[in-house]
């Protein structure tokens, strides 16, 4: 199903940092092909069928999950 891709995972307090780690990563990818789900709004089944599903018009895509407290 996943093909061979970078995970990075981000946790902590240093919040401003995270931010702008993810502003860094996101500053290299085109809008289309960023989904951002929280998880404040959106259940962990829903984001998986989500990253299930391929992109329609990027080759490579990014997936920020944020506020999921499932493991």
């Amino acid at each position: 199903l996943f093909r061979s891709m970078p995970i990075f995972v981000y946790h902590g307090s240093g919040l401003t940092a995270i931010s702008n780690a993810i502003s860094k990563i996101k500053a290299t990818f085109p809008p289309e092909a960023i989904s951002e789900i929280n998880g404040k709004n959106s259940s962990i089944d829903q984001a998986i069928m989500n990253v299930s599903t391929p992109g329609l018009f990027a080759e490579k895509r990014l997936l920020i999950l944020e506020n999921y407290t499932e493991k």
